[in-house]
């Protein structure tokens, strides 16, 4: 959204400025109409929304209140977008968003008129005292859900980047997938479910109703569904979201599918403990960590999964199963699949990415002896004729070079290669140690010359020059003619260093 409006401003302000070209001009005593009002508050404040910076902060902003609205979770949709969406983030969009997560939930309750209730996607209403009672004892019960979490969320990762490398370009055209929908709606509206007339099938009960009712249902009380009903519709759920994003080119609307997914595993969890081990617990809790389980699977999201499960609920006692089931994915997450789906569709596209990386342990083991070679290291001195320079160059590769004292041989600093290359082409060197920065007419004695060092290879060779010498080359720099390049250099009746061009 933040995007779209962002274009939509872009072509507003283009138009407006065609416009008002093709206008005939005004006497500047005239009161400006509102139309050119408009166009100069539009010209002059919204200028800076054309820059590439501010259209990035644009897209963030927009999905931070486009998530916050959706589950009335303000630090949430933050902390998602800071942990999942934004590729550069700023201490001054931490401000922006927030309070623009802040006008969203309003906004959206004013509309509804319910101030209880903030998000469109309701994550239901329980009693703190009866569900989320801390149990030491179902502790292992959690690790579990968040290992079975962490299993399904990385093979619906892989599941994807494979469908997309070997499948994906390869369905049929949009005329016959909508012929087969069409078949398909047709026999599923003119299907009972196997249910007799003034009954209701559970399968119908959550297929046939919105997704937002299906995930209230469910998540307030899955002990009255069957097992098998729930583990039908989220293994449904959980095959129709892979193939349908998979032929996506970028996964997006993933939240509702998962939720619902989420939802409907745990619960069938939740009744199959319930019935098997303790009569005690509570199939609630296992859905809504089932939430958590896929949410951190999927998209691979750990702190804003917490906070908005928190804020969703409305309830702190939640946090502690959810923080065991999200750490326990995290672990299970590195040995399985190191993308989530969103990195997984950036690595299809071929974008510029920067991997997240582990460094290996080992590394805090080495000391910097154990990588130096055994060889003695090749220094420079910090005066060094051109002929041991030439040499240097041709006989080593390498692209720094460290410089010590002549004298006492202590470590002084490092030149780079490019640096070196600079001074030789430039004929930045002399016979004695006094005079710096004129290349010699004398071609013969040139290798025996000192090089002169310089701290920048473009620019800090002026700093050694003799005052005329240095008014002589910023008078060379301001001027465009060459002739008048010529007539500088004859008046001056010295040879300048020409400008070299570095790579």
């Amino acid at each position: 959204m933040g995007a779209s409006c962002t274009k939509f401003g872009g072509f507003l302000q283009n138009a407006l400025i065609r416009w008002n070209a093709n206008r005939p001009r005004r006497e500047e005593s005239h009161q400006k109409s509102w139309t050119e009002r408009l166009l100069h508050w539009t010209m002059q404040e919204l200028s800076h929304f054309a820059t590439d910076a501010e259209r990035r902060d644009l897209v963030s902003i927009g999905a931070s209140v486009g998530f916050a609205a959706s589950f009335g979770s303000p630090i949430g949709g933050l902390l998602f977008i800071l942990d999942d969406v934004s590729c550069y983030f700023e201490r001054r969009l931490l401000l922006r968003m927030l309070i623009g997560n802040a006008v969203g939930t309003l906004c959206l309750a004013i509309k509804h008129r319910d101030f209880s209730n903030f998000g469109i996607i309701n994550l239901g209403t329980f009693d703190p005292n009866e569900i989320f009672e801390t149990r030491l004892l179902e502790t292992p019960l959690y690790m579990l859900i968040g290992i079975g979490g962490g299993l399904i969320g990385g093979c619906f990762c892989g599941s994807y980047l494979w469908l997309q490398r070997n499948i994906a370009g390869r369905f049929p055209s949009a005329w016959e997938r909508r012929a087969k929908y069409q078949l398909l709606a047709v026999a599923i509206l003119n299907k009972r479910f196997f249910c007799p007339h003034g009954q209701e099938n559970e399968m119908a009960k959550i297929m046939f109703v919105s997704r937002i009712t299906a995930i209230k249902d469910i998540l307030v009380d899955p002990a009255s569904y069957q097992q098998r009903t729930l583990l039908v519709v989220g293994l449904t759920f959980y095959t129709l979201t892979l193939i349908t994003f998979s032929s996506c080119t970028m996964p997006l609307g993933l939240f509702t599918p998962t939720i619902l997914v989420g939802a409907s595993l745990g619960g069938a969890c939740g009744n199959l403990l319930k019935q098997t081990i303790d009569g005690s617990v509570f199939p609630s809790t296992f859905a809504l960590l089932g939430v958590a389980s896929m949410l951190a699977g999927i998209q691979h999201s750990t702190v804003s999964v917490a906070v908005i499960l928190v804020e969703g609920t409305g309830h702190i006692k939640v946090l502690l199963p959810v923080i065991v089931v999200v750490a326990t994915f995290r672990y299970i997450s590195q040995h399985i699949q190191q993308f989530d789906v969103f990195e997984a569709g950036i690595v299809i596209k071929k974008l510029a990415y920067l991997e997240h990386e582990k460094i290996p342990r080992y590394y805090d083991a080495i000391r910097v002896k154990d990588i130096l070679i055994e060889s003695h290291v090749l220094c420079l001195k910090d005066h060094e004729t051109v002929g041991k320079l030439v040499e240097v160059l041709g006989n080593s590769p390498h692209q720094s070079f460290p410089v010590i004292e002549t004298e006492s041989g202590r470590f002084i600093g490092l030149v780079k290669r490019t640096q070196i290359v600079a001074l030789l082409e430039c004929g930045i060197f002399s016979k004695n140690k006094e005079i710096c920065g004129f290349r010699s007419d004398r071609n013969g004695d040139a290798l025996s010359y000192w090089a002169f060092c310089i701290n920048d290879d473009r620019y800090e060779y002026l700093l050694s020059l003799p005052d005329e010498m240095r008014a002589s080359v910023n008078k060379l720099n301001d001027k465009d003619e060459g002739q008048e390049r010529r007539t500088l250099v004859n008046k001056e009746q010295k040879t300048l260093p020409h400008q070299c061009d570095y790579h």
